[in-house]
């Protein structure tokens, strides 16, 4: 009787470690391929680089915001912030020539930040029945041209550069999507934000 006792303890033990065994490796296979699915959605969306500067906040100055609001009427805004916008390009493409790419992040952001806002300022003057059709048309041809100049600088930039300014021609790209939508139909609801974002913040020079 003791060595058929002895026999099922062995047995029992045997078969708990093999359980065991068998569940701590289904857990593992079943975090791998969570991990794995995160990276692949991860991927798909944004190739991260290891390499790349971190992007420069979208801000401008506050000489800059007082011009824009300052402007009489839609078709002023406009004329100003393009302006604007030739102006911080004008600096970027000194800089990158002369490879000072922390200060051409800055103008590029500024950039960024003009845009954005102007694209805010019309959707809102369109929310108010206020007539800016000619006034998106007009932007719209002035960020066409500004698309080569884009694609100039990003060509003489080292490497870690390009990520921010391949994005800057997307969002290009997509703020002249946005100018055209009202000629055509219409327009989305506008952003309740500016081009301020809560990581953005004005600063003078």
């Amino acid at each position: 009787m003791s060595r058929l006792v002895y026999f099922l303890k062995l047995l029992s033990s045997a078969l708990y470690r093999r359980a065991s065994q068998s569940f701590f490796l289904a857990a593992i296979t079943a975090s791998v391929i969570v991990i794995s699915a995160g990276t692949g959605v991860r991927a798909q969306d944004e190739p991260f680089d290891p390499n790349a500067a971190p992007p420069p906040i979208k801000r401008m100055s506050a000489d800059e915001e007082k011009q824009l609001q300052s402007a009489e009427n839609p078709n002023d805004r406009v004329k100003r912030a393009v302006d604007l916008m030739d102006a911080r390009l004008n600096s970027a493409e000194s800089n990158a020539s002369a490879a000072e790419y922390a200060q051409m992040y800055r103008n590029l952001g500024a950039f960024q930040a003009i845009m954005d806002d102007t694209i805010d300022y019309l959707y809102k003057a369109l929310a108010d029945r206020k007539k800016v059709f000619d006034s998106f048309k007009r932007f719209e041809i002035k960020l066409r041209g500004f698309a080569p100049r884009l694609a100039l600088i990003r060509s003489e930039i080292p490497q870690e550069f390009d990520p921010y300014v391949r994005n800057l021609l997307k969002y290009l790209r997509e703020a002249r999507s946005k100018a055209v939508e009202p000629l055509f139909g219409d327009p989305p609801t506008p952003r309740t934000k500016g081009a301020r974002g809560p990581n953005s913040e004005r600063f003078n020079n």
